[in-house]
C-alpha cells in the first residue's frame, strides 16, 4: 500500500513538472528581459541594441533593458548569461567572436563552452565587410594585388581589428588560397583610417567604418568579405567570385540565452525577435547604422550556423597555424 501511494506520488509530480514549462512559456514574457551586450556606448553596435530592443520592447509587451558592459570581447557578458536561470527573461547579444572561440587556440580557456552552456535564439545582423587597399598601393583589383603580393612576398602587411577577429581569419584564408605571403598587423580599433593615410596597405574592415574614406577616394575596395554584394558598392566583387574556394568568416550577431531554454520560450523569443527586425521603418534606421538585417528562420538554422562557423573557424586556425592567445 505505501508503495503504491510513493508510486502514485511520484507519477503526479512527474505530470505537474512536465506540464510547468508549458504553462511558464503561456504566461512569457511577463516581466522586463535583461539584454546584455558587448558595445560600448555609442559604438555602432550598441546604436543597434538601442533600436532593436525598442522594436522588441513593443512585440513582446514588455521592457528590454539593454545592460552594456564592454571589456573581454563579450566573454564576460556571455558568463553572465550562462549564470543566469533558462527562463528567457536573460538574454546576451553577442558577435560572432565568442560562440566560434571553442575553435580557438587559448593559453586561458572560456570560463565555459559556448557550445553546451549557450542557447542560440537568434541571429540578427551581419556587418558586410570588405578588403579595402591603399591609394598608395597602386593596386586595382583582387588579381592585381596577388601578383604584386607574389612578387614581393612577406613585403605587403594588412590591418584588421585583432588576432582570429573575423578579419584576421579572412586575411590568413586569402593567403592560403592565393599563395600570397602578407604580413598581419593586428590592431585594437579598425585601422582603415591609416590605410587612407597610405600608412598601411591593406585594410579588412566593416563596410560602415570603410565607406566614409572609399567615397572619398582614399581607399579602394577591391573585395567583400561576406557572402553578398553591397547595393552601394554594386561592382564590387564578393572574395569567393574572385578567389575560389574562399568561405567568409562569422561576422554575424546573434542573440543568445542560458542553457537549457525551455523550447515553448525559445520558439516565442525567436519570433519575436524576427517580428521586431521586420519592421520596415526599423530596418531602415539598422541600414544607416551600417548592418543588414539577417534573420533566421529558426532557432536550429541558427545553431547550424554557428557550428559552421565553428568547422569554419577551426579549419583555419590549424591550416595558418595559429597560436594560442
Amino acid at each position: 500500500m505505501r508503495l503504491h501511494r510513493l508510486l502514485a506520488a511520484a507519477t503526479l509530480l512527474a505530470a505537474l513538472l512536465a506540464h510547468a514549462v508549458p504553462a511558464c512559456a503561456q504566461g512569457f514574457p511577463s516581466k522586463p528581459i535583461r539584454m546584455y551586450t558587448q558595445f560600448g556606448a555609442g559604438a555602432p553596435g550598441d546604436v543597434f541594441a538601442r533600436i532593436f530592443a525598442a522594436s522588441l520592447s513593443t512585440v513582446i509587451g514588455q521592457p528590454v533593458i539593454i545592460d552594456s558592459r564592454p571589456g573581454g570581447g563579450g566573454v564576460l557578458v556571455a558568463s553572465l548569461t550562462t549564470r543566469a536561470e533558462p527562463d528567457g527573461y536573460t538574454v546576451v547579444m553577442l558577435t560572432a567572436t565568442v560562440p566560434v572561440s571553442i575553435a580557438l587556440p587559448s593559453r586561458t580557456p572560456l570560463p565555459f563552452d559556448p557550445s553546451k552552456d549557450l542557447t542560440p535564439v537568434a541571429m540578427v545582423i551581419e556587418a558586410a565587410s570588405l578588403l579595402v587597399a591603399s591609394n598608395t598601393l597602386g593596386v586595382n583589383s583582387v588579381p592585381e594585388l596577388i601578383e604584386f603580393a607574389k612578387k614581393n612576398p612577406g613585403k605587403l602587411s594588412y590591418g584588421t581589428t585583432g588576432i582570429v577577429s573575423s578579419h584576421h581569419l579572412n586575411g590568413e584564408q586569402f593567403d592560403m588560397l592565393t599563395g600570397t605571403q602578407m604580413v598581419h598587423i593586428p590592431y585594437k580599433s579598425a585601422p582603415v583610417a591609416d590605410t587612407a593615410a597610405g600608412m598601411l596597405p591593406l585594410t579588412y574592415a566593416i563596410a560602415a567604418q570603410a565607406m566614409p574614406f572609399i567615397r572619398s577616394g582614399k581607399v579602394r575596395a577591391l573585395a567583400m568579405t561576406t557572402d553578398r554584394r553591397l547595393k552601394t558598392l554594386p561592382d564590387v566583387p564578393m572574395m569567393q567570385e574572385v578567389v575560389p574556394g574562399f568561405e567568409p568568416a562569422p561576422a554575424w550577431t546573434g542573440v543568445y540565452g542560458p542553457a537549457r531554454l525551455p523550447p515553448a520560450v525559445l520558439r516565442r523569443l525567436h519570433d519575436d525577435i524576427n517580428r521586431s527586425l521586420s519592421v520596415p521603418d526599423v530596418v531602415s534606421k539598422i541600414n544607416d547604422v551600417g548592418f543588414d538585417v539577417v534573420l533566421s528562420a529558426t532557432a536550429e538554422e541558427f545553431a547550424q550556423r554557428m557550428r559552421k562557423g565553428i568547422d569554419l573557424t577551426a579549419r583555419i586556425v590549424k591550416a595558418a597555424k595559429i597560436e594560442p592567445q
